[in-house]
């Protein structure tokens, strides 16, 4: 799961104390039951569709993985739930396929990691128990991973380089790989970046939303590189399916401010990189960001088990646009439900 989700974007971590205005008169309330059952077992089909596009290239790819969520608490305290993978894929759609042989053993190496997310007593996300070891670990696979990308990137641009001008190509490159590789396997952003679905399923699960109310949320999304956070608006809703009483979605919608997300995702860039790379010339780059985030999950009202969830995050700066989506399907206790098919 945690190379399934090793792409960096702010995380989807809301202050949840944040009080939100309810644009609709009242409607009922629909309380959710938490899931989490010392002992249960929980088995999704995961999806993680990504496609990256510019002036000059285009990537899509899909990795796809069986992630078990097994309860290993339940008390008074709070859960304790380890997310577990098995069965993991990466296939490039479209573009250079030559990352796929490189992912292919690291995929596997940390299939063996489950990533411990404790929970408080009401539901709400607390940390990963275990993020040191998974930050350790998730470095040493990458390294050499990154390394032979690299190499693959320069071999590539060498017969247009002189030999002096290729050594000094490849310093550089070093240089910021080494860099980027401490700044995202570090404990605080490399939680940020694998707890996206934890995090969502945590503020939302529980419920307490009056049915088709719609909420707005003035708010910040979390910059777990120690620079400035994201303001963002965040709207979201929960109804109950008049097909299905025991059906229950959750949507939500989250826009950052344009402007300063700009100036936050330009520094932000540089630390992950290194300042004194100079990677951002704020000269010559746009003054404007769109980073728009939707969700949904569909929720058993009975159990409050989510038998459906799907994030998506576009992101165009400038000529560059990336889109990201995630889908989660739950398996064995689910009660038929299928994602629609890609055109």
């Amino acid at each position: 799961m945690l190379l399934m989700l090793f792409c960096f974007g702010c995380a989807d971590a809301w202050a949840q104390d944040s009080l939100a205005t309810k644009t609709v008169p009242s409607a009922p309330t629909i309380d959710l039951p938490l899931p989490w059952k010392e002992g249960g077992v929980l088995r999704y089909q995961m999806e993680q569709l990504q496609s990256k596009q510019s002036a000059k290239a285009r990537q899509k790819s899909i990795a796809t993985s069986i992630t078990e969520l097994r309860t290993r608490r339940s008390d008074k305290s709070g859960y304790e739930v380890h997310w577990v993978s098995r069965d993991s894929t990466h296939e490039t759609l479209e573009g250079d396929a030559s990352l796929d042989a490189i992912l292919k053993p690291a995929l596997k190496k940390m299939e063996a990691e489950p990533l411990m997310v404790v929970l408080s007593a009401d539901g709400t996300y607390e940390r990963v128990r275990n993020i040191d070891q998974l930050s350790a670990r998730m470095r040493e696979v990458m390294a050499p991973v990154m390394v032979e990308a690299l190499g693959a990137g320069l071999k590539a641009s060498g017969s247009e380089l002189s030999d002096a001008q290729a050594k000094e190509a490849k310093e550089k490159a070093q240089a910021m790989l080494d860099t980027y590789l401490d700044n995202i396997t570090s404990p605080k952003v490399l939680e940020s970046m694998a707890t996206k679905q934890a995090r969502n399923i945590a503020f939302f699960n529980a419920g307490g939303l009056e049915d088709g109310a719609s909420y707005e949320l003035e708010t910040e999304l979390e910059n777990p590189t120690g620079g400035p956070n994201f303001p963002a608006k965040l709207t979201y809703g929960l109804w109950v399916s008049k097909d299905d009483p025991e059906d229950v979605f959750i949507e939500w919608t989250s826009t950052i401010d344009p402007v300063k997300g700009a100036s936050a995702l330009m520094e932000t860039v540089n630390r992950l990189f290194g300042e004194d790379l100079k990677l951002m010339d704020l000269k010559n780059l746009p003054e404007t960001v769109s980073i728009k985030d939707t969700g949904l999950m569909l929720v058993h009202r009975t159990t409050g088990m989510v038998e459906m969830y799907e994030d998506e995050r576009t992101t165009k700066f400038g000529d560059a646009s990336n889109y990201e989506r995630n889908r989660m399907r739950l398996l064995d206790a689910g009660h038929g439900h299928e994602w629609k098919v890609d055109p």
